[in-house]
């Protein structure tokens, strides 16, 4: 072996061990990579209406008018939602059962609408997947219905799905 060959040998293997050498006298450390993950549940179609469609009414009913909306949904997976608020006056209970009543309007006339639901308790699969269903039922009695004046009803409430 030539003495150039023998010198960049050496020359390596001091370096080797000094780098060696400086390593193991460093002091060691860890690092600690942290996240959590909160439990969310947000409307399909955020900052859109949802449709309660009655369709024409009849002021001669004997029966109850009944529609219904399907509200779509996300949650975090493994998450179920476990309250509906609807304009901060309905909210869902621990039974997920809730009824409360709210007036849709024609100018100064109104007529109350029984709204009613029970919050699924099938857990989130995420945002990615298909959405979650849940339906509000509308029911307006014989009563509100036989004193209904003409006119076109409607109003829209701010609806808020949680945890």
């Amino acid at each position: 072996m030539s003495i150039l060959k023998k010198t960049a040998l050496t020359v390596a293997c001091v370096g080797a061990v000094l780098f060696a050498g400086s390593a193991s006298a460093a002091g060691m450390g860890y690092l600690q990579i942290k996240g959590s993950v909160a439990g969310v549940c947000e409307f399909h179609t955020p900052n859109t209406a949802y449709v309660m469609n009655f369709g024409p009414l009849d002021t001669s009913a004997t029966t109850p008018a009944t529609a219904v909306a399907d509200l779509t949904y996300h949650c975090t997976t493994g998450t179920p939602a476990a309250h509906l608020y609807i304009d901060g006056v309905i909210g869902g209970n621990p039974s997920g059962n809730s009824g409360e009543t709210l007036n849709m309007y024609s100018g100064a006339n109104f007529i109350p609408v029984t709204l009613t639901w029970t919050v699924p308790t099938t857990p989130g699969t995420g945002f990615a997947t298909a959405p979650l269903h849940m339906n509000v039922n509308g029911s307006i009695s014989v009563a509100n219905l036989n004193a209904a004046v003409a006119g076109s009803y409607t109003a829209t409430y701010p609806m808020l799905i949680l945890p």
